[in-house]
């Protein structure tokens, strides 16, 4: 089997390569720049390449050339904040790339030509944050910041695309970390602070909301649960999510626990400046269908895996 990553150069980029070449997929992973990608991943990974997926004649070409069996569409801007200064950049990258891409395959599709399955990586910010919780796929979409209004339009692309005969799969996925994660995410500066104030470089970790709730897991069981859905081939959507949400306190307090520290509250200063005025309260999925449907289920653990991220942040930034 041969895999086709687009923003490969992320945390689930490297997850997922990491996956399939040890069930020995070959996989081609690409990003904007070969620059990109971190050491590790291009020492491991031989199968490195750029490429831009608005660019339709560069994506056309690329498919003809390596005719993949799947395709794991990760590439396009993912920071909910960031999405507020730059909207119309976050849907040219998410929205246009993706129906791009889209309208390449399909143009292989009615060639006659065996067109590859497609997983759409999709955000839990697509849903409405006053719908019933947990959230599923029949739960409404109705996005409150830029980048969940791209993504919904990019489901809804693949929707459309699926109507015509197109084979793939939304991957609506939830909060998911690692030891990836850069300081720009809450969770990547959570653990650098942590890990400073450890090693006696810091004295104080200044965040926003404590109380915001969200479902996280760890990236490499979010990788394995786009495996299994390309490995079912199930032209339908999936929520990926663990189910239990928890809040950035009990992130944090899990943070300081890894290093041995209780008393984590007196570390920590709260800014209002950092506070999102359409931050949803809660944010917890349910991946029943998932589970049913391939047998999928997280397996790393919340506080084993933060403490990982702990360990291995790096201390000088």
């Amino acid at each position: 089997m041969f895999a086709l990553i687009t923003g490969a150069a992320g945390q689930d980029g490297w997850f997922l390569a990491d996956q399939l070449l040890a069930r020995g997929w070959r996989v081609r992973s690409t990003s904007l720049a070969e620059s990109d990608f971190a050491p590790d991943h291009r020492a491991r990974d031989g199968e490195l390449g750029c490429l831009d997926v608005t660019d339709a004649a560069l994506v056309t070409s690329t498919l003809e050339e390596l005719r993949p069996d799947v395709i794991f569409h990760l590439a396009g801007l993912s920071s909910v904040g960031g999405s507020w200064a730059r909207p119309a950049d976050y849907l040219t990258a998410n929205t246009v790339g993706t129906c791009t891409l889209l309208a390449a395959v399909n143009q292989l599709r009615t060639s006659g030509i065996d067109h590859p399955f497609i997983v759409n990586a999709s955000s839990a910010e697509v849903f409405a944050e006053d719908a019933p919780l947990p959230f599923s796929e029949t739960t409404p979409l109705n996005p409150l910041n830029p980048y969940g209004v791209s993504k919904v339009a990019a489901q809804f692309m693949l929707g459309a695309f699926r109507a015509q005969g197109l084979l793939g799969s939304n991957a609506i996925l939830f909060n998911h970390e690692s030891h990836l994660r850069p300081a720009t995410f809450v969770t990547g500066k959570i653990v650098r602070g942590v890990a400073r104030i450890h090693a006696g470089l810091a004295d104080e970790l200044v965040l926003g909301n404590l109380a915001a709730r969200r479902d996280w897991l760890h990236a490499s069981d979010v990788a394995a649960a786009m495996i299994a859905i390309a490995d079912r081939r199930a032209a339908q959507d999936f929520v990926v999510a663990s189910g239990v949400s928890r809040t950035v306190g009990d992130f944090v307090a899990a943070a300081f626990a890894s290093v041995g520290i209780a008393n984590w509250q007196d570390f920590i200063r709260t800014d209002p400046a950092l506070l999102r005025a359409t931050d949803a309260p809660e944010l917890r999925g349910d991946s029943s269908l998932l589970t049913a449907t391939t047998g999928w289920r997280p397996q790393r653990q919340f506080e084993e895996w933060v403490g990982e991220m702990v360990e291995r942040a790096p201390l000088d930034d």
